[in-house]
């Protein structure tokens, strides 16, 4: 998995998105998983819920996945436009380690790594848009950062709203 920081005053008006995050925004709301590797287990789907919010310099999304709270990912801007580091803060108060997160076009680059000791496992996953409802997800591995093994792939699609009658 991929802190502390101050807690920003000012923030935008409910409903508002800046431009620095109006492409993370895309991430806001219900999608539906479906992958060799869910967490429900082989064979069944996950519900993912965002729920996203913007402060002056930061964005985030708590993310939980079939009812239960992940993570809360925070999202920073990075040195160059549409460049991003990235922090999932744990339930349980610990930070995972800061990834970063380059999106050319519909194609996002998420990477980041982990180290154990002396051993340090390196993580990418590549998302690719289909419009702003459908994304296609491969995930990687790798232990030197240059060779990458293949570890899960699946497809999130954004539930749609229902409206009770």
């Amino acid at each position: 998995m991929q802190a502390f920081f101050l807690f920003i005053l000012f923030v935008d008006p409910p409903g508002t998105v800046s431009p620095t995050f109006s492409d993370l925004a895309v991430y806001n709301g219900s999608w539906t998983v479906t992958s060799p590797k869910t967490m429900a287990r082989p064979g069944k789907t996950d519900s993912l819920t965002n729920h996203c919010t913007q402060s002056t310099a930061y964005y985030s999304c708590e993310q939980v996945v079939n009812g239960k709270p992940l993570a809360l990912m925070v999202f920073v801007p990075a040195e160059s436009p549409l460049k991003y580091h990235t922090q999932p803060i744990l339930p349980n108060g610990y930070a995972a380690g800061r990834g970063d997160l380059t999106i050319a076009g519909d194609h996002w680059t998420f990477l980041g790594k982990d180290t154990e000791g002396d051993k340090t496992t390196w993580y990418r996953t590549e998302n690719y848009f289909t419009g702003r409802d459908k994304i296609h997800f491969e995930q990687f591995e790798s232990t030197d950062n240059k060779t990458w093994k293949a570890t899960n792939s699946g497809d999130e699609v954004r539930q749609k709203a229902t409206v009770a009658h």
